[in-house]
């Protein structure tokens, strides 16, 4: 799947789950700290409870479920998996207990996340990384970068813009025409 569809699709799951957050305040939150492990199969009760909203066209099914593979490998979501920690279902009760093995789970998913999130930082570091992931040999270190009004809006990057934390940045960098 290409960058831009995948910013695409985690758009689209950070407002289905703002609205399921509305919905169901006891069981989803928007604030990554807060969410506390879910229901076993929770899925099955979110495409039921949202049973209009598929009929109507406004979701599909795999959007309701790509938004839960969203919420779920979350940092905060994967540091709340601890051994005998409740699992909330739908109605903010709890419906069972998370598992040793769901939690070592949880805690190895975390480590790889961290390993990932450190081969990231340190190939955005290094000279090689820089100007590889620059197309059009602009040195990302040296350009001075400012807020893009304009395409803050669009998912895909135009020209030499760099998205980082859901913002789009544009170069103050002229580019050759």
């Amino acid at each position: 799947m290409s960058t831009g569809k995948r910013r695409a699709n985690d758009v689209r799951s950070r407002a289905i789950i703002e609205a399921l957050a509305e919905i169901w305040p006891g069981c989803f939150h928007v604030y990554e700290v807060r969410r506390p492990p879910l229901k076993v199969s929770i899925a099955d009760d979110v495409i039921a409870g949202c049973a209009k909203a598929i009929a109507s066209g406004y979701l599909t099914r795999n959007e309701l479920r790509n938004a839960l593979r969203y919420y779920v490998p979350n940092i905060g979501y994967l540091r709340n998996c601890r051994p005998g920690a409740q699992r909330i279902g739908l109605d903010g009760n709890a419906c069972g207990i998370v598992t040793v093995d769901q939690a070592k789970h949880a805690a190895d998913l975390r480590g790889k996340f961290r390993i990932t999130r450190k081969q990231e930082k340190a190939s955005a570091l290094s000279p090689k990384g820089a100007e590889a992931s620059n197309s059009l040999g602009i040195n990302a270190s040296s350009a001075r970068w400012t807020l893009c009004l304009r395409s803050v809006s669009r998912v895909e990057p135009t020209c030499c813009c760099k998205v980082r934390r859901s913002k789009v940045w544009r170069c103050k960098v002229r580019l050759p025409s």
